[in-house]
């Protein structure tokens, strides 16, 4: 075959490694543990049945569901203030609301009741005691509105400042702009607000577990059921359930978003180049470009901080060792997360009028993490019957996998809706104008991929960094306390009552993702000037 016949066929052939990575990953990381998860729970023995596995279904889907709808509604009233402030003070407003996102629940959760319960900075009669539903509920409200904010952001930033400044010369009010501009790109992405919120909610099986037992609770459940009891038959009957609510809640979201695009709330009008802000829709926040970002998280942090450090700031060895493991897991996952969101973004360049990658990875993120966290623990795990016959260092580097496996099932996801949100990608045009002035295949695609590659390494970093130190599930499943990895070493340290150090830690935590997240932003202005402000 002539080199030139090949160049010709270059297309195809990536089209075809795009598929087959696709294709593998999600049978892998989703596809067989789905099957050994359902026939775990049809074969093995188990008392849990009936009530057992719909009574913390119910209450998780019911509690889930209040925590998203009050999260919403919140996060729609501060977007819509947010809009009417000057750009200076809108992007301070935005770091005050979305730093609770630079931590995980439970450790908001701790942080909370140590201020208010015994030895806090509130005398404990002042308040009732920060315990049951009513804590769950304040806890995941309060740590994932910056999620539901970060959403509704995004797609208020999509109206044209031009189209308010004519609103605002013909002489109409201020409420006229928003129920005319704002409102009808706001309520489209409210059902993906709400469904965002609600996912993470109820996959957390930490808060629960510190703040609200004996109270039901499935993703609690679940965890407690493969990792303490190993009665995988109950923890696989529960996930399932609470798959199927989830499903049909989220084909609800789907439905209301009245399009068959996943992101459809985020298209449209291009935002004006000086109100241009990178996103990440799924994973952590929409973050304005902000030098004194570390500084203003620090202030706002620092009551937080105060109240878990009322404890004691006893020092324990085993961070360096922690953070040194989780640098080396998300390498891995960062290269991981790039090829299979890449894989992705390929194809539907290559396809734009087709959804179905679309629909793929956001049934992916659908997935609640318990179900995802059970089902891989069930599949490759050290029980699994893949891992019974290996050698001791083939089964340590397959539990090295399977942690990469768990932190890829949310972070390409993320990285693929991220980059698909924030502007197009592989332009077409740009891949036509490279051919016509001369360009081989090979060297037009190359061209037509630096600025999406340019953008997924960026998220990709953030992201991967991000879940592994913020998401709580699918990991604690596939993991132990004694894992050298931050989300159950910050757990270890907080169950066992050491919250100076849990402190530092999550503050640590906390300075690097604001720091990636501002790197990030200047990878992706440089995208927003070269291109004009397009994205």
């Amino acid at each position: 075959m002539s080199w030139k016949r090949l160049q010709a066929r270059m297309p195809a052939i990536f089209d075809a490694i795009a598929t087959i990575v696709l294709g593998f990953s999600m049978v892998t990381g989703f596809g067989y543990p789905a099957f050994v998860l359902v026939f775990s729970a049809v074969v093995n023995d188990t008392n849990v049945a009936g009530k057992e596995v719909l009574a913390p279904v119910f209450w998780s889907v019911l509690d889930s569901s209040i925590v998203a709808f009050v999260a919403t509604i919140f996060a729609a009233v501060l977007t819509a203030l947010n809009r009417s402030l000057p750009r200076s003070v809108s992007r301070i407003f935005d770091v005050i609301i979305l730093v609770p996102a630079t931590f995980s629940p439970f450790v908001i959760g701790a942080a909370v009741s140590r201020g208010v319960g015994r030895g806090g900075i509130l005398d404990p009669g002042f308040f009732p005691p920060f315990f049951g539903r009513a804590a769950v509920i304040f806890t995941f409200t309060l740590a994932l509105l910056p999620y539901a904010y970060a959403l509704l952001r995004l797609s208020t930033l999509k109206v044209p400042l031009a189209l308010i400044d004519i609103c605002r010369v013909n002489g109409a009010s201020e409420w006229e702009i928003f129920r005319h501009t704002v409102w009808p790109r706001m309520r489209r992405g409210l059902p993906l607000a709400w469904l965002v919120v609600f996912i993470l909610s109820v996959s957390d099986p930490v808060v629960p577990s510190l703040l609200s037992y004996p109270h039901p609770n499935a993703s609690r459940a679940v965890w407690t059921l493969t990792t303490a009891l190993g009665d995988t038959g109950g923890a696989a009957r529960i996930s399932l359930a609470l798959l199927l609510a989830t499903l049909g809640l989220g084909a609800v979201a789907f439905r209301a978003l009245e399009s068959p695009d996943l992101l459809g709330a985020f298209r449209g009008f291009e935002p004006d180049s000086n109100r241009t802000s990178f996103s990440q829709p799924v994973g952590l926040a929409l973050w304005p470009r902000v030098v004194t970002i570390s500084a203003l998280a620090a202030v706002t942090t620092a009551p937080v901080v105060f109240m878990a450090a009322r404890a004691g700031t006893n020092q324990t060895s085993s961070s360096p060792t922690v953070i040194t493991t989780a640098l080396v897991i998300s390498i891995f996952t960062v290269v991981g997360s790039i090829v299979i969101a890449g894989s992705g973004l390929w194809l539907k360049a290559r396809r734009p009028s087709r959804h179905v990658v679309d629909i793929v990875f956001g049934l992916a993120l659908v997935v609640p993490g318990a179900t995802t966290g059970s089902a891989l623990g069930l599949a490759y795990g050290p029980s699994s019957h893949l891992a019974a016959n290996l050698s001791p260092l083939a089964q340590s580097v397959m539990a090295s996998l399977l942690t990469v496996t768990a932190y890829l099932t949310l972070s390409a996801p993320l990285t693929y809706m991220s980059v698909r949100a924030y502007g197009r990608v592989l332009p077409r045009q740009d891949f036509e104008t490279a051919l016509m002035l001369g360009a081989s295949v090979a060297r037009a695609a190359r061209v037509s991929a630096q600025t999406w590659l340019r953008q997924s390494v960026a998220m990709s970093v953030t992201i991967v960094l991000a879940v592994s130190a913020v998401s709580v599930a699918p990991i604690m499943w596939v993991t132990s306390p004694s894992t050298p990895l931050l989300v159950p070493y910050l757990y270890r340290l907080i169950d066992h009552a050491q919250f100076g150090s849990a402190a530092l830690l999550a503050l640590t935590i906390s300075a690097i993702i604001l720091l990636l997240l501002f790197i990030s932003s200047l990878l992706l202005r440089i995208r927003t000037r070269s291109r004009g402000g397009r994205s």
